[in-house]
């Protein structure tokens, strides 16, 4: 790495810390309402494409943290991938899996304020899974993409345009993008005694920050400092034989463009729909439709169109945290991983 892009790493790291030292030191000492009791945390699951993943997406907060708690949550996600697209002068092929390993502290100071700090390992590797992903296509019907005919359990991640070549063929591993973030309740109303319906509410708006602690070359980081402000708005009711919860996360994202490829939106958006059902004290299972706005401006759908997601999961009570499982699918074939596992264990 040449000495300037060094000093340009290094002073992009030394804005994140600034804003993430604001963002800590406003959202220590304030107090307020009540814990979020009985709401389902949601599915953190996020589009892992290669040249999307380097962009901010922290997960919403966990409203159901009791204060004064420390949490910790290991994650592990796994996307796998497989398109070819060309347009033009431009063209992007994927074939690998993504594995994304997370360890995520949440602590909850008082009622109204909730800090959190994500650290990822990001490695991308030949798919140990085309096999099984291809007998799921084939048990549910859902569309195959590129993969009829390709090589099985290869990496091949690539992008040209007429300024860029970026070829990947060799695993890589690397610390990826730090994030932190800290969520404020905006309100807060508990169900009322006259209703009928008894519907609990919240709604939070977060701010997070994204260090450029990843590498470009290794794809884990786009060694930019991006910036995220959300709104999550959670409803709950309670009347139903068995309760159901649903919710709605908004995120506005600023990015800066990185090494990587150099078009990328310096705006984009996230919006996530979810439901879950409460059917026992320790089980809920959940959906989640999942948007994003394209990240690059780009003719090739994979980089330049919006994403479309659907995501299945679990979450699994216990006496000392909770299990959470997921499945997810592209909905618009190939502006998302074909197929992505979840799994993640929250200890209290």
């Amino acid at each position: 790495m040449s000495a300037f892009s060094e000093n340009v790493r290094q002073r992009h790291f030394i804005r994140g810390a600034i804003l993430v030292a604001t963002v800590l030191v406003i959202a220590w000492p304030l107090s307020a309402s009540a814990v979020d009791s009985g709401f389902s945390p949601p599915l953190p699951m996020n589009n892992r494409t290669p040249f999307t993943q380097l962009f901010i997406a922290p997960a919403a907060p966990d409203t159901s943290q009791s204060v004064g708690h420390h949490q910790l949550s290991g994650h592990i996600d796994l996307s796998s991938h497989s398109l070819i697209q060309a347009t033009g002068d431009s063209a992007v092929e994927l074939d690998g899996e993504t594995l994304r390993i997370a360890l995520d502290w949440q602590y909850r100071p008082s009622d109204r304020w909730i800090v959190s700090v994500e650290v990822p390992w990001v490695s991308h590797r030949g798919g140990l899974l085309d096999n099984v992903i291809d007998q799921w296509h084939d048990l549910t019907g859902l569309p195959d993409g590129e993969r009829p005919g390709q090589p099985t359990n290869r990496l091949f991640f690539g992008f040209r345009n007429t300024r860029q070549t970026l070829v990947t063929t060799a695993d890589q591993q690397h610390v990826g993008d730090i994030q932190v973030s800290a969520a404020f309740q905006l309100s807060q109303k508990p169900p009322e005694p006259d209703s009928p319906i008894k519907w609990q509410r919240s709604s939070w708006v977060q701010l997070g920050v994204k260090l450029p602690t990843g590498r470009a070359e290794s794809l884990s980081g786009s060694e930019g400092t991006d910036l995220a402000l959300s709104f999550h708005h959670n409803r709950l009711n309670r009347t139903a034989r068995r309760p159901w919860s649903f919710g709605v996360d908004a995120y506005w994202l600023h990015v800066e463009r990185g090494r990587v490829i150099d078009s990328a939106k310096q705006t984009q958006w996230l919006l996530n729909v979810r439901g879950a059902v409460h059917w026992t004290d320790r089980i809920s299972p959940e959906l989640q439709l999942r948007y994003r706005s394209a990240a690059y401006n780009s003719p090739l759908a994979a980089l330049g169109g919006d994403s479309l997601g659907l995501d299945a999961g679990v979450t699994i009570r216990s006496a000392k945290g909770y299990w959470k499982l997921g499945l997810s699918e592209d909905l618009d074939i190939d502006s998302a991983p074909d197929v992505g596992f979840y799994l993640q264990y929250t200890y209290r």
